[in-house]
């Protein structure tokens, strides 16, 4: 990676001569740092101008995508919401210029960051800015989240006392007030943040979000899995996580009553969450004022040559800079897309750097060092970044090392940043058969984000039903077709297979973590709460195993005659059953015309790298070109790339055999060619 990055080492790890102090090796990781996030933030002001132009274009359509997400996700391996929030900053940055200068720090102040350039975007009119970028700069993030939202609701927030207000005074009751003032407003403020709707993503941004974490065998995460495609399935929508959060708590509490009302034991476990949620308010804010808002660390930082740095990285020279900054936000849909590929080298060389550095922080535990309790918080706080991005770059970091040919095809760009981390991922949760990642990186290359998840989620369920062989590859085109058919009742049998291996191996090696609005946290823990110690209650104590659900044979293995507490996730476990049984039953569905060649699609659009559910069936030879009422000659197409793609020239398909289908998408300049999800290079 080049010399930019260098560890000062321990006595531990050079094993001879005098340890470096460790405030020292945190000093100077620290400044490495902040240059590498100085240099971002060079990138990030033309990428935000070019980011709007490509919203404004549209230019997923011409490339033949349905939304942005699709889009970013499949052209540039980054989420839809990076290139709605970079839309957005530009946009912040055109209303109030301000706002530019004190995310980059030439109004003479510290950098701000995008998180907090965001949120200050979402004030009224009649807010002081002036005053609001100096309360950004004061607080921590967490408490300007708050008094941002509270300002939005209306409600008057002294500034000048309120960066010695504690945090606990208004932490969990407030923001669920304001959470179950969304709640009717979630869903639609969720669909409307995949069309690109700012209100919408206003709306859903409002609430404090918290953590929720819950540690079980991998095969409940494989069923929670599997209940969440089903729910994507049934809905026919791409729904966010916490819809199905929500699907899970009303059909629990719609249906047949559960176990025990549960509600002393479902109190205190939210109680116990919104706890947690307090005590990291109150270490962040006691570490700003005993740092006196990290005084300590803003010394002067070498950040000169860092951007030439990271441009001979990325094999750019300083004039070709230059004429790609004057580029960005000009151009046709082609020209645009040719720019952003352009500049998204330049940040990859930069992002890789400082993931290195934040690595380095982790393996030495500096983050006490240097008065933060995270990288999570060291991130939003210090560096002005979103602590998704903060935990990607770390995770992408150690991966580097471990998988060589990982690293080297994320390096050279000829894997993306969301290939790089299904990966990463796969090969964490494939613990009982070696990984053969030069396969994979070789497939990931040509091969849609859409089809490697698939892939991963079909390896995930292979290791948990001891279907794993001996080397875990790549599927092949019929294994994975055949991974992604859904038919009435796969789901149940899955769900309930996932629950007896949770009873054979009950040991809770995995984690489902969740980043919840306050009022749904609290929902779905006591209702998770309320079934588990039902279940406790009623078999744990019984002197043989019950007859029923692997939920409730779970319940009695693990608190056998009592003397054990039941775990939680046996409480998550029966609401899956319990929504998988309403939902996936073999005559719960209305029959569709069709229903085979929906189902072997598994309910999903089978054009390239789209995710939408709403899908009905094109013939693939027009019925009046004598094309027949086949399963051969039908394909599950969403209404856009129904309609405007095959019927209006923005795509075509074909099929070859009994599997292969053969696309086209996009138009002109931004055409490609897929086979099965495949991009062919002609």
């Amino acid at each position: 990676m080049g010399a930019l990055v260098a560890v000062p080492q321990t006595e531990e790890r050079r094993g001879s001569g005098r340890a470096l102090p460790r405030g020292l090796i945190a000093s100077a990781l620290d400044g490495q740092a902040l240059a590498l996030r100085a240099a971002l933030e060079v990138i990030t002001v033309p990428l935000a101008r070019h980011a709007r132009a490509c919203v404004a274009h549209e230019i997923w359509n011409a490339a033949g995508f349905r939304n942005a997400h699709d889009f970013a996700r499949e052209r540039y391996g980054r989420s839809g919401r990076w290139l709605l929030d970079l839309a957005r900053l530009d946009a912040s940055f055109e209303k109030q210029p301000r706002l530019r200068a004190a995310f980059t720090g030439a109004d003479g102040g510290r950098p701000i960051g995008i998180v907090a350039v965001l949120l200050l975007a979402r004030l009224p009119e009649s807010a002081r800015l002036a005053d609001w970028i100096t309360h950004a700069r004061a607080v921590t993030v967490r408490t300007l989240r708050r008094d941002v939202r509270r300002a939005a609701e209306g409600l008057v927030v002294d500034l000048a006392g309120c960066t010695g207000a504690d945090p606990i005074a208004v932490a969990p009751d407030a923001d669920r007030r304001v959470a179950d003032r969304n709640a009717a407003r979630r869903d639609a403020a969720d669909r409307d943040a995949a069309g690109l709707g700012a209100a919408g993503r206003d709306a859903a941004d409002r609430d404090e979000r918290l953590w929720v974490s819950i540690a079980m065998p991998a095969s409940v995460r494989v069923a929670f899995d599997e209940a969440l495609d089903l729910f994507r399935a049934v809905s026919g929508c791409s729904a966010p996580i916490s819809s199905f959060i929500e699907a899970l708590i009303g059909e629990s509490r719609g249906g047949v009553p559960g176990p025990d009302d549960g509600s002393p034991a479902a109190r205190g476990m939210w109680i116990e969450v919104a706890r947690q949620w307090v005590r990291d308010a109150y270490r962040e804010e006691t570490l700003r004022r005993a740092s006196h808002d990290w005084s300590a660390l803003d010394g002067p930082h070498a950040t000169d040559g860092v951007a030439a740095e990271v441009l001979r990285g990325a094999s750019m020279t300083l004039e070709g800079w230059h004429d790609l900054v004057g580029a960005a936000g000009r151009g046709d849909a082609s020209e645009l897309d040719a720019t952003m590929r352009a500049l998204l080298a330049w940040e990859r060389e930069a992002r890789l750097r400082l993931g290195e550095v934040l690595a380095a922080l982790s393996l030495e535990g500096l983050w006490s060092v240097l008065q933060f309790t995270s990288a999570r918080h060291y991130g939003e706080q210090r560096l002005g970044m979103p602590e998704r991005t903060i935990a990607d770059l770390l995770r992408l970091a150690r991966a580097v090392p471990r998988w060589g040919a990982l690293g080297d095809a994320y390096q050279e760009g000829r894997v993306s940043a969301e290939k790089a981390l299904v990966l990463v991922r796969l090969a964490e949760r494939t613990g009982r058969c070696s990984i053969d990642m030069q396969a994979w990186v070789r497939h990931a290359a040509g091969c849609t984000v859409k089809r490697l998840r698939d892939e991963a989620r079909a390896w995930n369920r292979r290791e948990v039903f001891d279907e794993v062989p001996v080397v875990c590859g790549p599927l092949s085109v019929t294994q994975w077709m055949e991974s992604i058919r859904r038919e009435p009742g796969t789901t149940v049998a899955s769900v309930a297979r996932a629950g007896l291996a949770a009873i054979e191996r009950p040991a809770a090696d995995v984690f489902l973590v969740l980043r919840l609005a306050a009022g749904l946290a609290e929902e779905f823990v006591a209702e998770v709460e309320r079934w588990r110690s039902g279940f406790e209650r009623r078999f744990a104590a019984l002197p043989s195993i019950p007859p029923g659900t692997p939920a409730m044979q779970a319940a009695w293995a693990c608190g056998r005659g009592g003397a054990r507490r039941v775990p939680a996730w046996v409480g998550l476990l029966a609401l899956l059953e319990d929504f998988v049984a309403t939902n996936d039953t073999r005559g719960s569905r209305r029959p569709v015309p069709d229903a085979l060649a929906l189902a072997r699609a598994g309910y999903r659009c089978q054009a390239p790298g789209c995710t939408a559910r709403c899908v009905e069936a094109h013939h693939i030879r027009p019925r009046s070109r004598g094309g027949r009422d086949v399963d051969a000659n039908l394909v599950a197409l969403c209404p856009f790339h129904h309609h405007h793609g095959v019927h209006g020239g923005l795509a075509e398909v074909s099929r070859h055999g009994e599997v292969d289908l053969a696309w086209r998408i996009g138009s002109g300049l931004l055409e490609s060619r897929y086979r099965n999800e495949s991009l062919v290079v002609s």
